[in-house]
């Protein structure tokens, strides 16, 4: 009878998988007139940030492409809506020949209006607004018609 003490060794090989990660940055930044005052203006009246010189930019300083969208607020007086009207106030928004035949969109309260799509890292998007006062009101004081500038994924 033998008895065969030893070890019993099978062929291996190994190799690793060098994986990364980055974690998703969704950014933007108003790179230019981020603060717009369109001054006083009469009841019924309309004023864009093409005449006053003071086009806003978002840039978008995350790693990722993104999609840009606006979406308006009502103030404390007035109500934002699609026209003007007794206390209520229009906010619209263009990104391309904004003169006088430029295509001029409405904002909301209920969304974000989407003004640029897939714009890649470190590109900058301009767009104008403007604003049209309401056909009546009982409040002259400085009203704050804000608008929020959103960056989401592409």
């Amino acid at each position: 009878m033998a008895v065969v003490f030893g070890d019993i060794s099978k062929a291996s090989s190994t190799a690793t998988v060098t994986a990364t990660v980055t974690v998703q940055n969704i950014s933007l930044e108003m790179v230019e007139n981020g603060t717009i005052s369109y001054g006083t203006i009469g009841l019924s009246s309309t004023k864009d940030t093409v005449t006053l010189g003071t086009t806003p930019v978002a840039n978008n300083n995350g790693n990722v492409n993104e999609d840009f969208g606006l979406q308006g607020t009502d103030s404390t007086s007035w109500t934002l809506s699609s026209d003007t009207g007794a206390e209520t106030y229009f906010h619209k928004v263009c990104t391309a020949d904004c003169g006088s035949s430029g295509s001029w969109a409405n904002l909301s309260t209920g969304g974000y209006y989407t003004i640029v799509q897939g714009i890649a890292t470190g590109n900058s998007q301009p767009f104008d607004l403007r604003v049209g006062t309401p056909t009546s009101t009982s409040d002259y004081d400085q009203q704050n018609v804000n608008v929020s500038v959103q960056a989401s994924a592409n």
